[in-house]
């Protein structure tokens, strides 16, 4: 994808994470931005998914109003970490997926814990894993491994039309 198209693609990320999630009627804690960036890093490597994540980061840190940096740190290093593990153990197996991704959920939600008690406040990490860390971590390794899923069958659809298109 060219870099303009994909630059603005990405963006609408941020409002959808803040804005069309919040209105859901139950609490839905699902990281957009977190999953973007795994699958950018996991399907295009370390400069996609490191550039994903530090970009959606820092809109995240400005438009929170938090501290400025956080996110942008823990989003380029999930960029950069989805990339290693999927030059390192590429698979087709969403089972794998489901995997790395609630892994890598599960990382980032300690190192956001951290980064708030180092600058912020501390929050134990009993009242924080059962009612955040975990759920989040469920719902993006479900909602990135249906992504995924997703992915793969509109581009095995649209490379089915375009290898029947070419032979008649």
């Amino acid at each position: 994808m060219k870099p303009l198209p994909y630059l603005l693609l990405i963006t609408l990320a941020v409002p959808v994470q803040i804005h069309l999630l919040s209105l859901l009627p139950f609490s839905f804690p699902l990281d957009l931005i977190l999953v973007i960036t795994f699958y950018a890093g996991y399907f295009h490597g370390k400069n996609r998914g490191m550039f994903t994540g530090a970009y959606l980061g820092l809109l995240t840190d400005i438009l929170s109003g938090e501290l400025l940096g956080t996110q942008m740190f823990l989003k380029t290093l999930t960029g950069y970490v989805a990339a290693v593990f999927g030059f390192g153990i590429f698979s087709k197996n969403l089972g794998i997926h489901f995997l790395l991704l609630w892994i890598i959920s599960l990382i980032n939600g300690f190192f956001n814990l951290f980064l708030l008690h180092l600058f912020r406040e501390v929050v134990p990490l009993k009242e924080a894993l059962v009612p955040l860390i975990l759920p989040a971590a469920f719902w993006n390794a479900l909602f990135g491994s249906l992504y995924i899923f997703l992915s793969r069958r509109w581009a095995h659809d649209r490379q089915a039309r375009t290898g029947r298109g070419n032979t008649e």
